[in-house]
């Protein structure tokens, strides 16, 4: 223990959470580029990441800050911990052996780390990993690492929660309560809807201090949304209005609420009113938005279905036909485009063997087997593009010779980090 906390002493310590944070390439940025390993020298040379020890210091206010470290040693920590003043309570050394254990020892809630393979190391374990890239210092929130609870709140109200990080409450609702005392008659003909559709409604979405600008309120609107719509509380309504003193402006909360779809349908006073009504409908059209040189024989990965151990198999195919899509909402207004590949017969697997990239071909006994293999719902002749389902399109469409997507991808396919290969 490190005592650098003396005005902490006074909170329970078994109330208090605890956050944990690697040493190299989180505390400091002297790493070499691309990778996670130190540089050499002393610690009064190292590089600190500012932004990290801003975040250290915030959140040192309500939790217990410990550093996990693969080193093997935990004096040069601490020099640094002490050099910069970090209200650092405990140092961890794992001597290079997988985090897991000494995080669950911890009852850690919350990592930050740079390494990739904390992905799988982390995967079920219930602990939220964020993942710094220490060179252009972002950050990414794994969702399947955030564990949602959902509660009913009463009233036609769902209550959609990440335990001590923040919350959003979906209700069901109906277009006479939300619109008869804000819109005229004609404005409220504009909207396309009956007075006594079902729509859904998001509203009171919180973060805790600690935890704002960590993209946890991206994580619970996604959220909400999904639910929404496989409860088809479609379209969804909220109101973007600033709460108390601290929280965003009424124009950054528009902005932010636009990333997701929604629109404003009425001004009023320092409010927006907002509304998500894209429908799935679609219409085929001539947009392309995927790389010219794209077309018939383009290659396309598929990332199949999560085994036991948490990693995917990746499959690839060449492609038929490409088919673009205009999703359309109320109004003829366009949506967000869709964007479909239909697949060849053949599908191949690619292996790493002595550490290169290998092709085989991948012999179904079954169609339900294939779907099975390749995480498909219905069948598997086409595919829509999604960044998680078909990784690296926007690359691998580029290419007709799985030799040359092979040889030019192999680094990036390489890092995928959940990936059996």
């Amino acid at each position: 223990m490190l005592n650098l906390l003396s005005y902490n002493n006074f909170i329970n310590e078994s109330k208090r959470p605890v956050i944990s944070y690697d040493f190299d390439g989180i505390i400091h940025k002297s790493v070499y580029p691309g990778t996670i390993h130190p540089m050499p020298g002393p610690p009064d040379k190292w590089v600190p990441f500012v932004k990290m020890h801003e975040r250290l210091r915030g959140e040192a206010k309500k939790a217990k800050i410990i550093v996990i470290s693969a080193r093997n040693e935990d004096q040069d920590i601490k020099d640094y911990v002490k050099r910069y003043n970090l209200p650092v309570e405990e140092v961890i050394i794992t001597n290079n052996m997988n985090k897991l254990p000494y995080l669950k020892k911890a009852n850690v809630i919350k990592h930050y780390d740079d390494n990739q393979q904390m992905i799988s190391q982390l995967r079920g374990s219930g602990i939220e990993l964020v993942l710094v890239d220490p060179g252009d210092e972002s950050e990414k929130v794994y969702e399947n690492e955030v564990k949602f609870t959902e509660e009913d709140a009463g009233e036609d109200r769902i209550k959609i929660s990440i335990k001590n990080i923040g919350s959003v409450i979906l209700v069901v609702t109906y277009p006479k309560y939300e619109f008869k005392d804000d819109f005229t008659e004609d404005e409220f003909d504009k909207l396309g809807l009956d007075e006594d559709d079902v729509i859904g409604k998001i509203e009171h979405i919180e973060i805790d201090d600690v935890h704002k600008g960590k993209g946890y309120a991206k994580l619970l609107m996604t959220r909400a949304i999904k639910i929404a719509k496989e409860k088809d509380l479609v379209p969804i309504y909220l109101n973007a209005s600033p709460m108390g003193f601290s929280g965003l402006r009424t124009d950054e909360l528009t902005e932010f609420y636009k990333k997701f779809g929604f629109r404003v349908i009425k001004k009023q006073g320092n409010n927006n009113l907002m509304l998500l009504d894209e429908s799935e409908k679609v219409y085929e059209s001539e947009n392309t938005g995927i790389p010219k040189e794209a077309g018939t024989g383009s290659i396309v990965l598929i990332k199949g279905v999560e085994l036991p151990d948490g990693k995917h198999r990746l499959f690839f195919n060449y492609i038929k036909k490409i088919l673009f899509y205009d999703r359309y909402k109320r109004k003829d207004e366009k949506g967000q485009p869709i964007r479909m590949v239909i697949l060849g017969d053949d599908f191949y697997r690619l292996r790493m063997e002595n550490d290169r990239l290998k092709p085989v071909k991948i012999g179904f006994t079954s169609e339900e087997g294939k779907k099975k293999a390749l995480g498909f719902r219905v069948k598997t002749d086409s595919i829509v593009l999604n960044d998680q389902k078909t990784p690296y399109h926007w690359e691998t469409l580029k290419y007709t010779w799985v030799g040359n997507m092979m040889v030019e991808m192999r680094e990036t396919l390489k890092s995928m980090p959940d990936i059996e290969w």
